[in-house]
């Protein structure tokens, strides 16, 4: 363990989860219910973007890894209960997933943190805990999807009837501003329906995921239901998103990388969904409450230190109000507390990268 990482971890008191974590050194991908290496044997490095301290190494999946994943998902799809396994217990299995994460939430922000740069505080209560309670309702609608009959304008005694199926397996890629949100995002739903999952975390941020499994598995996750792959977008992304035995791509990142995935998906017809982001201006005209408008600013503008596709990119403000909000946002903007990511004082943590 890195000199600089072993004395933030002593100064902060992290749980003994985190530190066993960091103290392996080393993390595997986790592919049909087990914690296994690429075929490769190559690593990528995860760092602490707040010191660029070398926090673990994980695989670097090749396309090989990515096929073996496609391939557990496949099974766990039609040889496993999960897709045929009644609603309810579904819901159910995903609520008490949930409950695993509840009992985790400290680790699990103290790792986001760490590997992504996050302030603590805001990460504890908005990806952590949002990600808790976006599963539970997404586990709510496990028992609450139904078909429908409609009766046929034609002759005879007739009707028609809708029956809803899990598409498949879905194959996620994730950014990496926000690794454990993102990720339950894309999860959440195909699981609830029965659908199975190959996840891509950012191969800078894949922490918050390699753990999850750790605590999914041991709450009953069924081996091959989730599986995640670690290491480039280029290589292990870009054969996930084309992938003959993926039946819907779910991609959130840059607008050029989702051209080509949504290309790639196109290729054998899947399903996909793309968020490819784009910042916005904010605008205050002469009657706006310039508290509201500093609060909102600094708000959008700085959050997850401003990396955040839906952030304002900039503000027009009525020229008649223009330099008493500008005073105000500055004073505003000098009460910000730049820091350590595990530092609880902290409000704004580092920028990913130097790139």
């Amino acid at each position: 363990m890195h000199a600089v990482i072993r004395e933030m971890l002593d100064k902060y008191d992290v749980t003994d989860a985190t530190r066993a974590f960091i103290a392996s050194g080393h993390q595997k991908m986790f592919i049909g219910g087990r914690f296994v290496e690429s075929v490769s044997g190559n690593t990528s490095q995860v760092e602490d973007p707040s010191n660029g301290a070398l926090l673990i190494t994980v695989p670097c999946a090749t396309t090989s890894d990515v096929d073996l994943a496609v391939s557990e998902a496949e099974k766990a799809f039609s040889d496993s209960p999960w897709s045929a396994m009644q609603p309810m217990e579904r819901q159910s299995l995903l609520l008490k997933l949930a409950d695993a994460m509840e009992a985790n939430a400290q680790t699990l922000a103290e790792l986001e943190a760490m590997d992504a740069g996050k302030a603590i505080s805001g990460c504890l209560e908005v990806d952590v805990w949002g990600s808790i309670e976006f599963l539970r309702y997404m586990a709510g609608w496990a028992s609450k999807i139904e078909g429908a009959t409609r009766t046929l304008s034609c002759p005879g005694e007739t009707f028609g009837y809708t029956l809803k199926e899990a598409v498949g397996v879905v194959g996620a890629i994730v950014p990496w501003n926000w690794p454990l949100s993102m990720s339950i995002w894309k999860l959440a739903a195909p699981l609830a329906v029965g659908c199975t999952v190959v996840l891509k975390p950012a191969e800078i941020t894949p922490m918050s995921m390699l753990y999850l499994m750790q605590i999914w598995k041991d709450a009953g996750l069924p081996a091959g239901v989730v599986n995640i792959v670690t290491g480039k977008g280029s290589i292990a992304g870009s054969h996930l998103a084309g992938h003959p035995g993926i039946s819907k791509v779910s991609f959130t990142g840059s607008t050029p990388v989702g051209k080509l995935v949504g290309k790639a998906a196109m290729a054998h017809v899947a399903h996909v969904t793309l968020e490819l982001g784009g910042k916005s201006p904010m605008v205050a005209f002469d009657d706006a409450d310039i508290d509201r408008i500093v609060a909102a600013t600094h708000q959008s503008v700085f959050f997850n230190a401003g990396q955040v596709c839906s952030a304002g990119s900039r503000l027009y403000v009525h020229k008649s109000i223009y330099q008493e909000t500008l005073e105000a946002l500055a004073r505003s903007l000098e009460g910000a507390v730049l820091g350590d990511p595990l530092d609880p004082a902290t409000t704004q943590g580092p920028q990913i990268s130097r790139v």
